[in-house]
């Protein structure tokens, strides 16, 4: 089905409630609360009575954070969960029971929660495993929220908007509400900048234009004396492959820049062209993989890259790494100087164009398993339009976990993220653009970056969401060599016959048949 008709048939479902329920606002001029609005159903009584009996619905929330301690598991997660739930029962009558689960595990427990029938009312999907969205749909994990988004969270669906929504909607059906945030993440090159200057490379740095000199700077590093590795990677995946881009060529601008349409194998490139193909049997793949052989050999890669469980920015962070490829978005020097602790250059690879797998990559679901989707979607609702939750989800208590100076939130002190009492991640949940500036940032750049990415092109694929259903074997046979084989190719460890033998390995596992369904779905999609 065209995108085009999915988006007319969601638009249509939900105008409708729209016009005949409580008043709408576009995408610049987003409510800051929805505490006196009602929507008639069908019998023509109002929703919200049950605020006004003073009923509590409660609700259970599934959510990962890091792992490191930053946010629910830290001293002021269950207070930041009151502090929300004073909140959202006095407006909505619905209080939220989080539940908090490290981001290595999440997956899997969410997984055994659904199929043991737990009550989940709502869930985050994000980028791995069966914590996918697509993984999530497919498995039939997932309920349809067409109506209930357009009854119980009109205000949430008129701010995201249809041409994002159209990433979570197969055959004209909602399924999904994506994280409102800078979709259209780019590829990097994350360096320490403190380093840079020690070693008087910044201005190398910024006008870098050749793999080559990259490589310069990496051997600077190394004979520096740097505790560390110049580059690398961690969580079994060697270099941050970085869905949507393969690092090759002589120039550094040669990387192949790709819409991956919800894979996550390192499987399957596309183009703007309407064709897929098998992305390890590509020479640009295969390119990439003798680079970071000769960055190994070179002595510039971290040696564990292809093993080491620590994910590539973990290690960053703690000093192992001088620099990471990452997929970022606007304000990435930002973000990375406040999670790192370090002044960050940060070198443009290439621009991603919004795609539905950006779409896919982080927001929420309501799982079969949901008891409460009515009190759910209100929370949803509230959730993408009420500034005072999404900093408490975000950056915890004012005057506690960060304080606001100038029109930017901050760390008190000398405290950090682990320190800090709560610190959550601001492109994981919700409406990103409602959370205030982190240090480092102008005050205005929530609006600037919401302009920027309404600015921003799409992917020709966008709304394409490629269905695996009934194909359970053939996607863990594709997975399994790409846990084999994948971070050996991007951790340095690259051989003519052990590059074969990944190849061989797809062969058995069926690459030709997995490919056959994203070029199915793409026929499909644009005829």
């Amino acid at each position: 089905m065209k995108k085009k008709l999915i988006s007319m048939i969601l638009s249509i479902s939900m105008t409708a409630v729209l016009f005949t329920g409580c008043g709408t606002t576009s995408e610049e001029e987003v409510p800051e609360s929805t505490d006196a609005e009602t929507v008639e159903n069908a019998e023509g009584t109002e929703e919200g009575a049950e605020e006004d009996s003073g009923e509590i619905t409660e609700i259970n929330y599934w959510t990962w954070e890091a792992g490191d301690g930053t946010a629910g598991s830290n001293s002021l997660g269950k207070e930041v969960e009151d502090a929300i739930n004073a909140i959202t029962e006095e407006k909505i009558g619905v209080h939220v029971n989080f539940n908090w689960v490290n981001g290595a595990d999440y997956a899997t427990q969410l997984s055994l929660a659904i199929l043991n029938g737990e009550q989940v009312d709502v869930a985050d999907y994000y980028y791995s495993g069966a914590g996918t969205f697509s993984q999530l749909y497919s498995s039939g994990s997932i309920m349809d929220i067409t109506d209930l988004a357009a009854q119980y969270a009109p205000d949430a669906v008129e701010t995201i908007g249809d041409t994002v929504l159209s990433g979570v909607t197969i055959g004209g059906k909602l399924y999904g509400i994506p994280t409102y945030r800078i979709l259209n993440s780019n590829f990097y090159i994350i360096m320490r900048g403190d380093i840079l200057d020690e070693l008087g490379l910044r201005e190398d740095a910024k006008n870098m234009k050749t793999w080559a000199d990259y490589e310069k700077i990496m051997a600077a590093v190394k004979d520096s004396g740097f505790s560390g590795y110049a580059t690398g990677g961690g969580a079994g995946f060697g270099m941050i492959s970085n869905a949507g881009c393969i690092y090759q060529g002589e120039n550094i601008s040669d990387s192949i820049i790709y819409d991956p349409l919800g894979d996550v194998y390192f499987a399957v490139t596309t183009d703007q062209d309407g064709n897929a193909v098998n992305q390890v049997a590509m020479e640009e793949s295969k390119n990439q993989f003798k680079m970071f052989k000769n960055w190994m050999d070179a002595g510039y890669m971290y040696p564990d890259s292809a093993f080491d469980s620590t994910g590539a920015k973990e290690l960053f962070n703690q000093g192992v790494l001088f620099s990471v490829f990452a997929a970022s978005e606007y304000g990435v020097e930002t973000s990375w100087k406040a999670s790192s602790g370090y002044d960050c250059e940060c070198y443009l690879v290439g621009e991603s164009p919004l795609n539905t797998s950006n779409v896919q990559k982080f927001g929420l679901v309501l799982p079969t398993t949901c008891k409460e989707p009515e009190a759910t979607m209100k929370w949803i609702n509230l959730l993408y339009t009420d500034p005072e939750i999404m900093n408490l989800i975000t950056w915890g208590i004012e005057g506690k976990s960060y304080e606001v100076a100038d029109g930017v939130a901050q760390y008190i002190g000398d405290a950090d993220a682990l320190t800090s009492g709560f610190h959550n991640n601001d492109y994981k949940i919700g409406n990103s653009f409602l959370c205030l500036p982190w240090s480092g940032a102008e005050p205005t750049f929530r609006d600037d970056a919401l302009k920027v990415f309404q600015a921003a092109p799409s992917s020709n694929y966008l709304g394409l969401t490629v269905d695996t259903s009934g194909n359970e074997s053939l996607i863990s046979a594709i997975s399994a060599v790409t846990d084999e084989f994948h971070g050996q190719m991007c951790g340095g460890f690259y051989s003519d016959e052990l590059y074969q033998e990944y190849l061989d390995k797809l062969d058995a596992a069926g690459i030709d048949e997995y490919i056959a369904l994203y070029q199915e779905s793409i026929d499909a999609f644009t005829k």
